[in-house]
């Protein structure tokens, strides 16, 4: 199982090694597979079926208002009086 993970270039799940291992003739379940594979710390970083993610981020919206009547802003951490 390490070495087929290992030769796969850390890209095969426990799916895959799952039906690699059937090939060789080991009868396993796949949740069997899964859980030695956290035991020995073999996880696929490279594929992630939640890549991005959602950003509702929209960049600066509207206008700063001008200073009008001259205020001074020397506040070096929020939320400070």
């Amino acid at each position: 199982m390490v070495k087929t993970y290992h030769d796969s270039n850390s890209t095969y799940g426990y799916r895959r090694i799952w039906k690699e291992s059937l090939k060789f003739g080991f009868k396993n379940s796949p949740e069997t597979i899964r859980h030695l594979m956290t035991k020995l710390k073999l996880k696929v970083v490279i594929f992630s079926k939640h890549k991005s993610g959602h950003c509702s981020y929209k960049g600066n919206l509207g206008k700063v208002a001008s200073n009008t009547i001259k205020q001074k802003f020397t506040e070096t951490e929020p939320l400070k009086m």
